[in-house]
């Protein structure tokens, strides 16, 4: 495997993949991020994929909240939702 480090630079900085979504959907740059993400795009051809041999090991979703003894059936309704509604993407 060939490594390399690219220094990036640009004036647009979010930690959100809907507003980087929305921003690449409007031309205003490209996104390092889960292909998830933009699987309509691709299969419309509104987007094209760069590098695709280039992907990182892995894109977690997280949840977290309060560890009590008592975890309220709504946290873990929620969290099992999420369990299964990603587990059919693929994170590269």
């Amino acid at each position: 495997m060939h490594r390399e480090a690219v220094t990036v630079s640009g004036k647009l900085i979010a930690n959100s993949v809907a507003v980087l979504k929305n921003w690449v959907n409007a031309g205003l740059g490209v996104h390092y991020g889960p292909l998830w993400a933009f699987q309509d795009e691709l299969a419309m051809g509104n987007c094209v994929q760069l590098l695709p041999e280039l992907h990182d090991e892995s894109y977690p979703i997280h949840a977290l909240y309060l560890s009590k003894q008592y975890t309220p059936a709504k946290v873990r309704e929620f969290v099992e939702l999420l369990t299964s509604t990603y587990q059919q993407y693929r994170f590269d």
